[in-house]
């Protein structure tokens, strides 16, 4: 289940607006978004980039966020991220510990985002 990459709402929102959600395709080809992140989006409205981009990229899948684990939950992290979380801890899951992921995926990201003029 978690062999695709899962992404929240604040990238999501911001590279809509920059037109740049393609780098989403650098983590992998399909992109996954759990329902509580896809409904975050969704209630901004249609005329939202981001909202119409989770209608219209067919490389992006809405999902059943899988149970949040205790200790997550004990983070009191918003629903869209705990979801986030959630997914990439599944057992199968590529990234291992669900700690090694959130290091790992904030590291890349503040890279990532430094490297990218908008």
């Amino acid at each position: 289940m978690a062999e695709r990459p899962a992404v929240n709402a604040s990238p999501l929102i911001l590279l809509a607006r920059a037109n740049l959600l393609d780098l989403l395709q650098l983590a992998g080809p399909d992109i996954v978004v759990p329902a509580p992140v896809a409904d975050e989006i969704l209630r901004e409205g249609p005329q939202d980039p981001a909202a119409r981009a989770l209608e219209t990229m067919p490389w992006v899948t809405i999902v059943e966020a899988p149970p949040v684990a205790a200790v997550v939950q004990a983070w009191d992290l918003g629903a869209g991220e705990s979801s986030v979380l959630a997914w990439a801890s599944t057992p199968g899951s590529p990234w291992g510990k669900p700690g090694y992921f959130v290091r790992t995926t904030w590291v890349t990201w503040s890279v990532e985002a430094c490297s990218v003029h908008l």
